[in-house]
């Protein structure tokens, strides 16, 4: 037992104190000066390259090659909430600060609206004037209902405090339809973390006769931002799309956009850990590229929980046609995980990663005293191009690193033999007690 219990003391001592060069790839670690600790989102090269799916062969280092304590913060499983208020709006049959223009709005002393007078030159809405005065949460999303039986435009949505300076939010392309049986809907758009007491809507393609408005309002917290990557399609078939993500990677989101326009296709998309594992359902819903006055109309990205899948399927209903001729192209969405590490010793610091026999050593973030209420600094990767590959990375398949621990592994087993052999013999050599 004391045997087998120093064999695999020494086996896993061989990474208990990896260098920079057991990694097969580094990556340089910019830190402004000043801080004690710092954070930084994982680039994309480490998804790119780590060979974990926990990327547990991770390392930070200092200029000596020493290890620095670090932690991983994982995005959350769920999106951060949020809850929707409707608000009130005005039409307006001109638009303001044009020459000419007539528009007079009344508003009471906290700014809210009261009143839009307007001499009509024209009977056509153009735009509508929304009120954000009371509402001091930052934006994160606008939905829009509408009476119109049927209804597809772009929508541009500009923002001000004034009424007088307005700059552009959003522009995006929103439907309700209804086309080879299939019902269409998109009638929410995403805003950038803004606060604005007004927002006017204006409708390129015509206005719709909006019925309602309502904004989306984080709980006090940001919605980070996701990364994209291509994927590459393995195996196409008519009914079915087989493609692989990257091995670390929490995908929790796909853009899959159609090739041919005017294509709708009823689609569900699984995943699997593994080639002997049992498909799981992620999303299933309808897939479209239309063109609707001379604007392109494409699906939303199909969103779902985090997971490191690998392999993905996208199951397709052919019974209209299917995706038609040409390959779709589809993009992975994850939200990175962020680094946390203590800037012990001098920098440059340096990102190793890359070593399947190396298991996680990050801490938690209570271990390294992050607070975090308290803003740490923040540090940046070197481009992609200065992540490069070491010459000799040694690897649990690297037949010169085997042969060596076979030798130790076969010299420790002689030794522990001889040692049973001496103590038995010593024990028969032994006189009997009289």
């Amino acid at each position: 037992m004391r045997l087998w219990l120093l064999v695999g003391l020494l086996s896993s001592a061989a990474w208990g104190n990896p260098k920079p060069a057991d990694f097969n790839y580094s990556q340089a670690l910019i830190t402004p000066s000043g801080s004690a600790q710092y954070q930084l989102s994982l680039p994309l090269n480490v998804y790119q390259h780590s060979q974990r799916s926990d990327i547990g062969d991770l390392r930070v280092f200092n200029a000596a090659g020493e290890l620095v304590p670090y932690a991983l913060r994982t995005p959350p499983a769920l999106a951060p909430t949020q809850h929707s208020v409707s608000l009130p709006f005005f039409p307006q049959t001109e638009l303001q600060n044009t020459a000419g223009s007539s528009t007079q709005i009344q508003r009471n002393s906290d700014g809210s609206l009261v009143q839009i007078t307007q001499q009509a030159l024209q009977k056509n809405i153009v735009s509508f004037l929304v009120d954000a005065s009371k509402i001091k949460a930052p934006l994160s999303s606008i939905t829009f209902a509408w009476q119109n039986p049927e209804y597809s435009g772009t929508v541009v949505i500009e923002a001000s405090d004034d009424l007088q300076r307005w700059h552009e939010l959003q522009r995006g392309n929103v439907l309700s339809l209804q086309y080879q049986d299939q019902q269409l809907a998109q009638q929410t758009l995403t805003l950038p973390k803004s606060k604005a007491k007004y927002l006017r809507l204006s409708w390129p393609d015509g206005a719709p006769q909006l019925h309602s408005v309502q904004v989306g309002l984080l709980n006090g917290q940001v919605a980070a931002q996701h990364e994209w990557q291509s994927v590459g399609i393995s195996k196409s078939k008519q009914d079915a799309l087989l493609f692989n993500t990257l091995t670390a990677t929490p995908v929790d989101q796909m853009r899959i956009t159609l090739p041919e326009v005017n294509t709708v296709v009823r689609a569900q998309l699984y995943s699997r850990p593994r080639s002997d594992a049992a498909w799981q359902s992620r999303w299933q819903g309808v897939l479209y590229r239309l063109v609707r006055n001379k604007a392109e109309l494409n699906n939303t990205p199909a969103m779902f929980s985090p997971n490191s899948h690998t392999q993905w399927k996208l199951q397709l209903d052919t019974q209209g046609g299917g995706l038609g001729s040409g390959q779709a192209k589809i993009e992975m969405g994850w939200i990175p995980s962020t680094l946390l590490f203590v800037a012990r010793g001098n920098p440059p610091f340096t990102l190793a990663y890359g070593n399947k026999a190396i298991s996680s050593a990050a801490q938690s973030e209570a271990d390294l005293l992050i607070d975090p209420a308290t803003p740490i600094g923040a540090a940046s990767a070197a481009s992609a191009a200065s992540a490069m590959a070491n010459a000799t990375p040694p690897s649990e398949s690297d037949p010169a690193q085997q042969k060596k621990w076979l030798l130790w592994g076969a010299l420790i087993l002689a030794v522990g033999v001889l040692a049973l052999m001496a103590r038995s013999l010593i024990r028969q050599l032994k006189p009997p007690a009289p």
